[in-house]
């Protein structure tokens, strides 16, 4: 189910499912009307904390993340893009933030911006995901410091790992990694598709990629993104963007270029 949380506004593609928006491929306008219309509806959402059944012991994470995001969104605009909840074992809890006001020049008129994906699996721990926001085309995609996409197990608090990831230090070290990526040319990107499990996620991606005409390995990771960016399920989501990070990282190391330094803040 969708909440609000406090006053952040949710407003994302993720959403796009629930309005019926002609032609099936947007233009930005109808994006920004459609996300005009979220904004003004945002208010009649439940809020996470104050209507749903959070357990307690996530209750006190998550009204501290709300009191520092609200103080942090008076200085920086924040884009929270989505806000799940679903109790049970079966359930999950998940959501997304993006920092608007930092944003670097990935090249000319491309740049990303700096966020976190706070998730938990049915009773499983909870997770941070640092996210990079892709402005262009609204992609995001975890960016792995070491070898695993969660980096809450390397801070001493969850504020720190926010803290880590809307800061300008990860920003910066993800960014220069992209801009790696976009030196590699790819002609064929087929082999980075493979490990998709369904087929028309597959011909997603191939679509996206001749769509986007980018023979980089930075336009094959937005095709993965981008695929990714439909998907209903918030958990199944986060495994194509955290795949998507993984590649890049492991593609931009296999030519030389060097990778993100797995030591940052730890």
């Amino acid at each position: 189910m969708y909440f609000r949380l406090g006053d952040l506004v949710v407003r994302h593609l993720q959403l796009l499912h629930l309005i019926p928006v002609r032609p099936l491929w947007p233009t930005e306008q109808a994006l920004e009307r459609l996300w005009e219309d979220l904004r003004h509806s945002a208010g009649s959402r439940p809020d996470l904390l104050r209507e749903a059944q959070v357990p307690i012991q996530e209750r006190g994470v998550l009204f501290e993340l709300e009191g520092r995001l609200t103080r942090r969104g008076a200085q920086h605009p924040l884009l929270l893009h989505w806000c799940e909840f679903v109790p049970g074992v079966e359930g999950f809890l998940s959501l997304a933030v993006t920092d608007l006001g930092r944003l670097r020049r990935v090249r000319a008129g491309d740049g990303v911006c700096g966020g976190f994906v706070l998730h938990r699996e049915g009773l499983g721990p909870l997770q941070v995901f640092p996210r990079l926001f892709r402005k262009l085309c609204h992609n995001g995609q975890v960016m792995p410091l070491g070898e695993q996409g969660d980096v809450l197990q390397h801070f001493e608090s969850p504020a720190a790992a926010w803290d880590y990831c809307l800061s300008a230090e990860f920003l910066e070290d993800a960014t220069s990694l992209v801009r790696r990526s976009t030196l590699i040319p790819l002609g064929n990107p087929r082999p980075l598709f493979d490990w998709m499990p369904h087929p028309e996620m597959r011909q997603r991606a191939l679509y996206e990629w001749k769509q986007a005409r980018d023979p980089s390995l930075w336009g094959a990771i937005n095709a993965i993104t981008a695929s990714a960016r439909r998907i209903v399920i918030q958990s199944l989501r986060l495994d194509y963007e955290t795949k998507a990070g993984e590649i890049l990282a492991s593609e931009v190391r296999a030519a030389g270029l060097g990778r993100m330094r797995s030591d940052l803040h730890y």
